[in-house]
């Protein structure tokens, strides 16, 4: 007996329980041993698992900044192209309009930047009488700033005479408005009409209220802008018209000016 207890004794410090109807069962120090190597187990686990969580939220980090940087490109590359249509093109030297002379024509110095710039056409009596109420005298070069189109106002000039035009400004005459006198065009630096028109673009400003446009206007490369003698809500419908011609006039023959 004294051997048994002792035996358990020894039993019962190596922590193997004897009580359960003579079976082997660890308990004390065994038991926590387990319990610890267990929760060691689960705490690796879980740091494998937020380790592998980390990398899969990288990953998809990693491939939302690569669509971000696609998208972005794509964007650009499509402003670019549609627009010429929204900024300003990037070159040297300022456009150049010109309007016929006298004062048979619906649009002159006196009017030009009314209708071009703010998209309100107002008849060159009109705006002659305003002026001189104001005192303003007519300059030989209306500078005007175009903004249809652009983020930010880009500017031309409008002139009447040719003869002012010096040999190396004529590569900034990018547009001419005509009445169908074929003598507006004696001072221009080509050989004839067809020449004119394949370097400038032409248009013609006409009254809807007399649809007869001359048959030299009708000969020639030039775009007829219709506007109403009283409706000024197509003001604007003729003036994006102009513009809209002229860029893609100046987009075709690849022009370096700033317009």
């Amino acid at each position: 007996a004294g051997q048994l207890g002792d035996h358990g004794g020894t039993m019962q410090k190596l922590g193997i329980d004897m009580s359960a109807g003579g079976g082997l069962m660890y308990g004390g120090s065994g038991k926590d041993a387990a319990k610890s190597s267990s929760k060691a187990e689960r705490d690796q686990q879980k740091r494998r698992a937020a380790a592998h969580e980390a990398q899969r939220r990288g990953r998809d980090k990693d491939r939302e900044r690569s669509r971000s940087k696609s998208e972005g490109r794509r964007k650009s590359s499509g402003s670019g192209k549609a627009g010429g249509a929204q900024q300003q093109r990037k070159g040297r030297g300022i456009p150049i309009i010109i309007v016929p002379p006298g004062f048979s024509s619906l649009i002159n110095m006196y009017n030009a930047k009314g209708f071009l710039q703010d998209s309100q056409f107002e008849t060159w009596q009109a705006s002659k009488e305003r002026m001189d109420a104001q005192g303003v005298g007519r300059d030989n070069i209306v500078i005007l700033q175009r903004t249809h189109l652009r983020e930010s106002p880009v500017v031309y000039h409008v002139v009447d005479n040719a003869n002012a035009i010096s040999g190396k400004d004529w590569a900034r005459v990018v547009a001419v408005f005509t009445q169908g006198a074929s003598w507006q065009f004696r001072e221009f630096p080509y050989k004839d009409t067809v020449d004119v028109f394949q370097h400038v673009r032409g248009f013609h400003l006409r009254f809807e209220e007399e649809p007869k446009v001359p048959e030299s206007v009708r000969g020639w490369d030039v775009k007829v802008l219709w506007i109403s003698r009283n409706n000024r809500h197509k003001d604007r419908t003729a003036a994006m018209q102009f513009w809209e011609a002229l860029d893609q006039f100046l987009a075709s023959n690849r022009s370096t000016l700033a317009y």
